[in-house]
């Protein structure tokens, strides 16, 4: 659905991950509530779709060979990125790209592999996506855009437990507001315009999704 969102995790030992989350008793997605083996070529991963209390949901992956991480030891959890659900996958990379600025990659082709669709809950779907790393940090951020499967845009509100928020710093906020709304996003914060708060000044918009 568009404006769903969801945490994606790499791991060190999925099955351990797993023996967590079914003593916590969280809902697991992917079909057969087991993680699927995805084979490319020179590496094997294992994936799985779970949601948290408040219906967020969680993509966690082991692969072989693992990533370099800088994740100590003793931690199972070595990377993670954020990705949406989009309902247009051009009108929002030109949010993204062209308006914030983000250097985001071409989208993907259209994919309905069987195995990853039953894995992500999606049976009988196909997906495109893209994806580009947040300016002026490490972290990844994807965007994904389904078809052939019913979608429900969401419409969320700040306090609504399940909504997802990204926060992002900027050098000029109010060059930034003035862009998106130019673009057609929504603003909601009092007034239509940045609040300020102590020394810093905040705007919360709503994007396409």
């Amino acid at each position: 659905d568009p404006g769903a969102a969801s945490l994606i995790l790499t791991v060190r030992d999925m099955d351990a991950m797993m023996t967590k989350l079914k003593a916590a008793h969280a809902h697991i997605n992917s079909k057969g509530g087991e993680p699927a083996t995805l084979k490319g070529p020179g590496s094997t991963g294992h994936v799985v779709f779970v949601q948290d209390p408040d219906g967020f949901f969680i993509e966690i992956s082991q692969r072989d060979p693992a990533p370099t991480t800088a994740a100590p030891a003793s931690s199972n959890i070595i990377g993670g990125a954020f990705e949406i659900i989009v309902a247009d996958l051009d009108k929002t990379l030109h949010i993204y790209r062209d308006v914030l600025g983000f250097q985001t990659l071409p989208p993907t082709a259209w994919d309905g592999t069987k195995l990853m669709m039953d894995t992500a809950g999606t049976p009988g779907a196909q997906f495109r996506r893209s994806s580009a790393t947040i300016p002026g940090t490490s972290v990844m951020m994807a965007f994904m855009e389904f078809k052939d499967i019913d979608r429900q845009p969401l419409h969320t509100r700040i306090q609504d437990p399940g909504t997802a928020i990204l926060q992002v710093g900027v050098r000029d906020i109010d060059a930034t507001v003035k862009a998106l709304k130019a673009a057609g996003v929504t603003v909601i914060s009092k007034n239509g315009e940045p609040v300020l708060n102590g020394t810093s000044r905040f705007c919360m918009l709503r994007d396409p999704n």
